[in-house]
């Protein structure tokens, strides 16, 4: 458990979903009557993310400040945002660390993790790539 928080790079035209999930059982007898079951109190986030455009032709990398766990923009460094992300999920080893992620509706951070343990990177043009649709889960 990491208290790394999730790199906001520039120009990547991030999109967000943010999804509440909960865990209700139903179950039905053979007169058609049902019983539910809400297994937890509250609702889960599930964070579908995907990123537009990633460059591997800019300057710039992302610096970890290990005293404050977060992730910083350094523009004179020589890493691109398709490496800044794939570090990040080897920092993390896919689903196996947790990690911070700024929460669009809260306003605050949350504690999620990886659902897969990859992420798709599709080119698009010289120098710049998508990044397909991946989710984070919510840590309770």
């Amino acid at each position: 458990m990491s208290n790394n928080i999730f790199p906001a790079l520039p120009l990547l035209g991030l999109d967000v979903t943010v999804k509440p999930t909960y865990a209700t059982r139903t179950l039905e007898s053979v007169s058609g009557k049902e019983v539910r079951v809400a297994w937890r109190a509250g609702a889960r986030m599930v964070y579908e993310i995907s990123f537009d455009a990633v460059r591997t032709t800019t300057r710039g990398r992302a610096d970890y400040t290990p005293s404050t766990g977060a992730w910083t923009y350094n523009p004179a460094g020589a890493w691109t945002e398709q490496s800044v992300i794939r570090d990040f999920i080897d920092t993390h080893k896919g689903s196996w660390d947790s990690f911070l992620f700024p929460d669009p509706i809260v306003g605050g951070n949350v504690r999620v993790r990886f659902v897969e343990d990859s992420i798709v990177f599709r080119k698009v043009a010289s120098g710049f790539w998508e990044v397909e649709s991946f989710s984070l889960i919510q840590v309770l």
